[in-house]
């Protein structure tokens, strides 16, 4: 099993920057103005959607580095920030002990059967990227949603379940949907604040 994600540099470039202006926007309103989305207003969701975007940013220089030696060297940065987004998921609950006890399963289940080992990232039979790491891993790959959701669940974003349901669903391409319908939530946290003033 393999994992693509965008279908080419211009895509991945205008859903990052779009997605980073969104994210801003929504910090700058939760930090200075009074029309806030305290759902979204906290250090570890912060970060796991910062990281989800950071993704299209890797996928922008690998579009750039397919033939070059850094090409393994961006993947490996990818697989990085992939294997920490569940870490970044779990920090969202508030309960301490579930919290660390979940965090400690993950780590272990990462050191116990990661198939961490990163391959040079090159273009599948539809032209999109095909990453070098998670191949052939399922069993993994169902632990790594399992704990990347179980955060965001567990305070209430079902939207979070979503993305399981993609990546099992669509295997190859549910990794690149899942992250679709994140950038896709930056966009209705924008319309819900530039809203506000219009009926509150």
């Amino acid at each position: 099993m393999q994992y693509s994600m965008c279908w080419n540099e211009h895509v991945s470039l205008n859903t990052f920057l779009f997605s980073s202006f969104l994210l801003s926007l929504t910090l700058y309103h939760n930090l200075y103005t009074p029309y806030k989305i305290q759902s979204v207003h906290s250090l570890a969701v912060y970060l796991l959607l910062s990281s989800m975007i950071l993704m299209q940013g890797l996928d922008v220089l690998l579009w750039r580095n397919l033939d070059n030696e850094y090409n393994v060297v961006i993947g490996q940065l990818g697989l990085g920030i992939l294997l920490l987004q569940p870490i970044f998921g779990l920090s969202m609950i508030q309960d301490v002990v579930l919290r660390e006890r979940l965090a400690v399963l993950y780590i272990f289940w990462v050191l116990a059967i990661g198939n961490l080992k990163v391959e040079e990232t090159r273009m599948d039979d539809h032209d999109q990227l095909e990453w070098g790491f998670f191949k052939d891993s399922p069993i993994f790959l169902a632990g790594w949603v399992f704990f990347l959701i179980a955060g965001p669940l567990y305070v209430g974003w079902i939207e979070f379940l979503l993305v399981g349901l993609l990546v099992f669903a669509y295997r190859d391409r549910g990794l690149s949907m899942s992250y679709w319908l994140f950038h896709s939530l930056f966009l209705y946290y924008a319309i819900l604040l530039f809203g506000y003033p219009l009926y509150t």
